[in-house]
Parts: C-alpha cells; sequence; structure tokens
C-alpha cells in the first residue's frame, strides 16, 4: 500500500469515529433522585412497574439503611389509612433493598425510617396514614443492579382481625393461616399473661364450642420471631377471663366443656407482624410407661417401680396407680413392693395428666426365687507334700434345679490363687440334704513351705442370679502341711 492510500484510510476511520459514537451510557431513571419521586396513586393499588436501575445513583445525604444502592424514590400521599405492601418479586438480581419512609421535614433530613428489607424477594409492608406522606427507596444491596420490578398493593386486614369476627373452628383437626401484616389491635383486647414484650401485634381471633368434654392441645407458628397465643371463656372483650397462655414452639393443652365457647388470641410479638398458622387437635393420650429393678426379683428383693411415662401434650401428671398383680397397690411415680412367694404377676400403672387424660400399661413381672448355698466344705486336717488328698463341697438347693460352676482356691504367701473349676448340675434336695462334688488336690512343696494353707470355695449359679449370694462361699480349716 502506498504512503497516500495509508493516509486516506486512517482519515476514513476517523471518520466513522465521529459519525458513529461508542456505546454511550443510558441515562438515570427519571425517579433518580428524592425531589423526582414517582408519585404513589394509594386509589389506584394494585400497581407495578419495571425499570432499570443500573444507572441509579445514590445522591449526597441519602440514607442507606439497608444498605441500598442505585436508589429510586416512589412517594404516596395518603388519603386514607392502609397497610401498603411493596413487592420486589421478578426482579432479575439478588438483594433488593426496599425502605419506607414518613415524611416527618422537608427533604432527606425529614425522613422517619419506618421499615426495610434487603433479603432477595422480601416484601416490604408498612401502614400509612391519612393526610400523612411516605417515600419508598428502592435499590439494589451488595449483588449488583439490573431490572428492578415493583409490586404497590393494599394489604387487607384478615376477615378474623377482630374479636366479634372470630373465625369458628370446626372439626378437629383444625389448622389455619392467615396474613397478620395489616391486623390491628383493638380497644379493650386483653394482654396474654406470658407476654413478656408488651402487648400482642397484629392480633387475630379463633373460636371452639366443643360438643363434648375432652382436652384439646392449641399450636401456633410464624414466619417471624415469635407468636403468643392465650385461650379465653367469655362472651365479649371485657369479660373474657384467661384459660392458658404460651409462646411459639409451645404447646397448650387445656380441657373443654362441651357447649362452653373458647376464644384464642393469636399475635406477635416485637411489633413483626407476618404468616401466622394456628392449629387446634384433640389432645394426644398420655404415653404410659414403667421399669423395675431388679429386673429378675427374687422374694428376698424389694423390687422398685419407676413410671418413665411421658405427656405428648406437655401438661404432666397428676397421679399415679399402680396394681402389683398380688392385691397390693400403690401412687405415686416410683413405689416399691415386695413379693412373697415366686410366681407372675401382672403388674398395671394407670396415669391421669392434670387436664384429666388418662392411660394404663400392664406388663409381667417374673419372681423366681434361685438360691443355692455352700452348706459343707470337708479338706483333710493334715497331709504331706506330694499327698493327694480328697476336698468335697457340699451344695445345698431347696428351688430349682441348678447348673452351678464351683471354683476352687487354695492360700499362698500373696493371697488366694485358683487352682479348679468344674461345672455341675445341682438338683432339688429337701431337708439338710446336700449335694457333694469331689475334688483331688495333690499338695506342693509351696503348701510344705508355708506350714499350712486353706481352701476357698465358690459356688455360682449360671443363667440365674442368686437371691442370697453370701453363702456361696466357704472358707476352710487350716490344713497342717509337712515335707
Amino acid at each position: 500500500m502506498t504512503r497516500s492510500l495509508r493516509a486516506a484510510a486512517v482519515l476514513a476511520l476517523a471518520l466513522v469515529a465521529v459519525v458513529v459514537p461508542a456505546g454511550a451510557n443510558a441515562a438515570p431513571p427519571g425517579n433518580d433522585n428524592f425531589v423526582d419521586a414517582a408519585a404513589v396513586d394509594l386509589a389506584g393499588l394494585p400497581w407495578s412497574t419495571t425499570l432499570s436501575n443500573v444507572e441509579a445513583t445514590t445522591e449526597p445525604g441519602e440514607v442507606q439503611y439497608c444498605g441500598a444502592q442505585n436508589t429510586v424514590w416512589y412517594v404516596i400521599t395518603a388519603t386514607s389509612d392502609a397497610f401498603v405492601r411493596v413487592s420486589p418479586a421478578g426482579t432479575s438480581f439478588y438483594g433488593a433493598a426496599l425502605t419506607a419512609y414518613r415524611q416527618d421535614g422537608s427533604g432527606l433530613g425529614g425522613l422517619t425510617e419506618l421499615t426495610c428489607s434487603n433479603s432477595s424477594g422480601s416484601d416490604l409492608s408498612f401502614p400509612v396514614q391519612a393526610g400523612s406522606t411516605y417515600y419508598v427507596q428502592a435499590g439494589s444491596s451488595w449483588y449488583g443492579s439490573g431490572t428492578l420490578e415493583l409490586t404497590f398493593s393494599i394489604v387487607q386486614p384478615p376477615a378474623n382481625d377482630d374479636f366479634a369476627n372470630a373465625a369458628t373452628v370446626g372439626s378437629l383437626p383444625f389448622s389455619d393461616t392467615q396474613d397478620t401484616t395489616a391486623a390491628t389491635t383493638e380497644d379493650g383486647e386483653p394482654l396474654p399473661s406470658c407476654s413478656y414484650a408488651g402487648r400482642p401485634v397484629g392480633s387475630i381471633w379463633y373460636r371452639y364450642t366443643p360438643v363434648a368434654d375432652g382436652s384439646v392441645t392449641a399450636t401456633t407458628s410464624g414466619s417471624y420471631p415469635t407468636t403468643i397465643f392465650a385461650a379465653y371463656t367469655g362472651s365479649s372483650l371485657g369479660s373474657l377471663a384467661e384459660v392458658g397462655c404460651r409462646t411459639q414452639y409451645g404447646r397448650l393443652t387445656m380441657a373443654v366443656k362441651a357447649g362452653v365457647s373458647y376464644t384464642f388470641l393469636v399475635g406477635s410479638l416485637y411489633g413483626v407482624t407476618g404468616q401466622i398458622a394456628f392449629q387446634l387437635d384433640v389432645a394426644p393420650s398420655p404415653v404410659p410407661q414403667f421399669g423395675w429393678s431388679p429386673y429378675d426379683p427374687s422374694t428376698f428383693d424389694t423390687v422398685q417401680f419407676s413410671s418413665y411415662s411421658y405427656d405428648p401434650a406437655d401438661v404432666g401428671f397428676n397421679s399415679y396407680r399402680w396394681t402389683f398383680g398380688d392385691g397390693a397397690s400403690s401412687t405415686g411415680s416410683s413405689p416399691s413392693h415386695k413379693y412373697a412367694s415366686d410366681g407372675q404377676y401382672n403388674v398395671s400403672l394407670s396415669v391421669t395428666t392434670y387436664d384429666g387424660r388418662q392411660a394404663s400399661v400392664s406388663s409381667t413381672v417374673t419372681v423366681s426365687t434361685h438360691d443355692v448355698s455352700i452348706s459343707k466344705f470337708t479338706v483333710p486336717q493334715s497331709a504331706s507334700s506330694g499327698q493327694t488328698r480328697l476336698l468335697v463341697v457340699g451344695l445345698t438347693n431347696h428351688r430349682y434345679p441348678e447348673t452351678i460352676r464351683i471354683d476352687l482356691y487354695r492360700s499362698t504367701a500373696s493371697g488366694y490363687v485358683q487352682f479348679a473349676s468344674s461345672t455341675q448340675s445341682v438338683p432339688v434336695r429337701s431337708g439338710n440334704r446336700t449335694s457333694d462334688h469331689a475334688f483331688n488336690y495333690t499338695f506342693t512343696g509351696d503348701d510344705a513351705a508355708l506350714g499350712k494353707i486353706t481352701f476357698r470355695a465358690v459356688a455360682t449359679i449360671l443363667n440365674a442370679r442368686d437371691a442370697l449370694p453370701a453363702d456361696n462361699e466357704a472358707i476352710s480349716l487350716p490344713t497342717k502341711v509337712t515335707r
């Protein structure tokens, strides 16, 4: 290419650059600044708007309670009392930041923050009063900007907002979820006794009239920190008498009478409203359970019974009633009892909760008295080293045929050392008759060095517990040993 052609090409490119501007930035939204806030007509709600806040700015003096960036403004002049909700559903970026203000003075400095939200998809709700002006600041939090879609709407109070319009609870189980955002607190509402944060807000009401005596359990759950609910009797706000009260995750179980109306106040603490679920159901039955120790009792044992019952309705037990299967009975959660003879006994526990629910459970306790004793232990009075002599262990057994292990020990300078063990079948014998078991023992030079030794016999019942183990051991008189 010649120098003149290169010069012509450069000139042509320069002219193109002048004629075709390079991607100019879009202008900020019209409601970018506070003074240019877009008007929202309360009477025209619901109303939706979509705009890009990519080029929106944060002006000097602008408060950022929820960390809003690239903000735009909306203004509402309230002509009536209402509850306004702003929803960012459909916004293209995560983390829409919304803040509601009441205008109490001029300019940005005259704004009083009411509430804010900076979670993706979270609505912003706030009350407005006729004659006052409110501003909504909308932007992005820390995740960027893009298309901002907002819907302004009026939140209506629940139909059961007032005591007089309490929702009727029909058959049980009953469950209902209400948005309490616009619920009000009417004059004369009682203060539940379990409230630890002042009067509940966003209260709603339910009324239940049972057709039969019984017990019911009420629970609540909410989409925010703490719900509170209380049950009352009475036909007007001024005549209510509290039956019980609980906060979120608590259960209120109470006895009810046929034909008596019970009204439930349900609300929230800390001034936070939202979705509340109320459930009412027939109270579950208590679950009686018990155990005993020792598990294999004999007629020599005092059996300790213990209740492990629990109440899924969280009321607790007013009484315990025990029958031991031999005509005896007792009360309390942990009674003791002694049986006079072996046998199988049907033990029953009946429990009653404080609200009157009852349940029973039974179990078979087997009383079996196993007892063998060493009533004879024969050893030689003297022996010499190398001599083999007979040792005889005599066992007494009056109750059940038993399998016994007999262990024999001899004394040494450092204590007893086992030298023999034998497993034997021991039958039942009446009177003083014994079952004799013979063992051979060869005396040693070590025995002779000591001059005398003693023998120890231990009898152990296999597969059963000996009721009186103290007589299962015997120590012989010393045997003199010579060389």
